[in-house]
């Protein structure tokens, strides 16, 4: 070995070694700050992503309710009975031989 391999007790070595440790630390806290930065952004977009899914969980339920009276109504629509109801209601028809009796607005 040569005769400046290894420094002699008691003597600090030279070249900056505390500098170089003093980077190593910055640069694993920088690199811990970014993961926890990126963690987080995670997180909040998760989190997001949760809100809207329940949202939109919650308009499937309700168009799946709409869906549900329009196809009653459908079905409704295709009965006689319900089509004299609505023959009766909103246009005022009766059948032959039946007389409308409707109250005098006055006016």
């Amino acid at each position: 070995m040569g005769r400046n391999s290894r420094p002699k007790p008691g003597k600090r070595r030279r070249g900056g070694s505390g500098l170089k440790t003093v980077g190593k630390i910055i640069g694993v806290l920088l690199v811990l700050f970014m993961l926890s930065r990126w963690g987080w952004t995670a997180l909040e977009k998760n989190r997001v992503a949760t809100e809207q899914l329940q949202a939109l969980r919650a308009e499937k339920l309700r168009l799946e309710l709409v869906q549900s009276n329009l196809q009653e109504e459908i079905e409704n629509l295709e009965t006689p009975a319900y089509i004299e109801e609505l023959a009766r209601e909103q246009l005022g028809l009766v059948r032959k031989g039946e007389i409308l009796v409707a109250p005098r607005e006055d006016g």
